[in-house]
């Protein structure tokens, strides 16, 4: 997630927020948790093809940047404390 506030392609595994966000909006590249022969695969993939895409860096740090965060927070622990 911070590299994606940066404005910077990921590749990763496809586990938790950070992969549902990639997904969502067909950014970067995932390799299989188990399968870790293919992290040379998909490096040699980069290279030779270039860099997979970047997440968008307006909505990366809508959903990542820490005063986006803590607002959100604040909204959940208020709607909370009025039940």
């Amino acid at each position: 997630m911070k590299a994606m506030a940066c404005g910077l392609p990921v590749l990763t595994t496809p586990v938790g927020d950070t992969s549902e966000k990639m997904r969502q909006y067909d950014v970067g590249q995932f390799i299989p948790i188990d399968r870790y022969d293919q992290w040379k695969v998909a490096l040699e993939e980069i290279l030779e093809k270039g860099l997979p895409k970047p997440l968008d860096i307006k909505i990366a740090r809508e959903a990542y940047d820490w005063p986006c965060i803590a607002q959100r927070f604040v909204g959940i622990y208020n709607m909370l404390s009025k039940q």
